[in-house]
This record gives C-alpha cells, structure tokens and sequence, in this order.
C-alpha cells in the first residue's frame, strides 16, 4: 500500500521528496559517468540509488559513415549532457542536443526546419511520436506501436543500417515522381493549345494520350536503381 517513487533524484526533490547526501554524492558520480542516476524513494525520503546508461548502437558508425556529407545530423536525446560528450567529439555530427524533454522535440524539430529545411526524424520510442509525426519523414525503427503509427517509413528490424537504402529510396521515389509529373504538364502545354487551335487531329489528340499514359505507367512500373 505505499507509494514508492522510481525517477530521477531532482523529480523527486520536485515532489517534495529528500535525497540523503550519500545517494547525492552517487548521483553526482554517475552523472560525471556519463550515467543518468535513478533514485528510489518513500514516505518523502531517498531510499536507494541505481543507474542506467546508453551505449551506442554497433551499427551506428557504419551508418553515420554511410551519411557523412550527404545530410545534416543532429543527435536529439534526453540523456544527461556528459552521457553525449563522445558524439559532440564526432566530426560526422552537426549538433548535440542533450537533457531534451519529450515535449521538447517537437519545437526542436521546427526549429531544425527553419534553419536547415526539410527534416527527417528518427526514433523507435512512444516520446518520439509527436516529433515523427510533425516531421516531413518520419523514421521509426524497432519500435513501439504510437511511434509505428507516427512514422511515415518502419523499418521492423532494431537496427538502423536501413537507414541509408530508405533514404535513398525516398529520394529516388521522389525523383520518379517528378519525372512523370514533368512529361504530364508538358504534353498538356503543348497538345492543349494545339488542339485548341485545330492544329491536333482528335485522333491523333487520343493516341497521343494513350502513349503519354503509357509512358508514365511505364516510368513508374521501373526499378528504383541507384542512377535513377
């Protein structure tokens, strides 16, 4: 029947909770560790201390090698600010920002797009749904199912080396896209005027509609290779 309180030591300062010093002193230990201290406490008083720690992803050099110079990457994490020390180090990343709220990613996003233009956002979490959701591609890996539901691409695996094949293949569906945009405008702009001035036999009008839509089904229906 009690309560017991599981977070970190300032939340539960925040709640009205103390924290002795011994368990003060391992939180400060932790955090120099690049460690995020969780205390757990009761009947308004810290009782115990443990800490969590991310490591990075195996596979994240690879893949940040793979992206290196062909888009701009931020790190957007809750973590504790000496927790993301090692990445601020690494020349492949733009920015760093740490100690962001879940609410926060959000208004960081919109700020990233002001500055830099159309973004992607990455994350496999249920606090990453309002930001993959407000994203213009929305990236979701191993994840829950809000974060799934945010997303505009799932890669089901937990692992992020699909990341650069489902960048590549968003930008070459979008260059097929425009392709057959293009050839639709300008037959229209041209064989609309023509027939307008009874230059365009209806005939030939009609057959020449067939080939376009042909065209553009065929121009779809092709492989996405890479020299697309």
């Amino acid at each position: 029947g009690a309560r017991v309180f599981v977070g970190h030591p300032e939340a539960y300062r925040a709640r009205g909770g103390t924290v002795p010093t011994p368990l003060v002193d391992r939180a400060a230990a932790a955090a120099e560790n690049a460690q995020v201290p969780v205390v757990v406490g009761w009947d308004g008083e810290g009782h115990g201390l443990f800490v969590v720690g991310d490591t990075i992803r195996p596979e994240a050099d690879a893949v940040l090698d793979r992206l290196d110079g062909r888009v701009r990457i931020a790190v957007c994490t809750g973590d504790h600010e000496a927790a993301v020390a090692p990445l601020r180090a690494d020349s492949r990343i733009d920015s760093v920002f740490a100690e962001v709220r879940p609410e926060a990613k959000r208004a960081l996003l919109q700020q990233w797009r002001a500055e830099h233009g159309a973004v992607a956002m990455v994350g496999d979490g249920s606090n990453d749904a309002p930001a993959l959701a407000d994203a213009d591609l929305g990236v979701a890996f191993g994840p829950t199912a809000l974060a799934a539901d945010s997303a505009d691409v799932v890669l089901l695996e937990d692992d992020l080396t699909g990341l650069p094949e489902g960048l590549d293949l968003a930008r070459r569906t979008r260059r097929r896209v425009r392709q057959n945009l293009g050839w639709a405008f300008g037959y229209n702009a041209v064989a609309i005027p023509l027939a307008i001035v009874g230059w365009l036999n209806p005939l030939a009008a009609a057959l020449a509609m067939a080939a376009s839509s042909l065209l553009v089904v065929g121009n779809s229906a092709r492989p996405l290779s890479i020299s697309d």
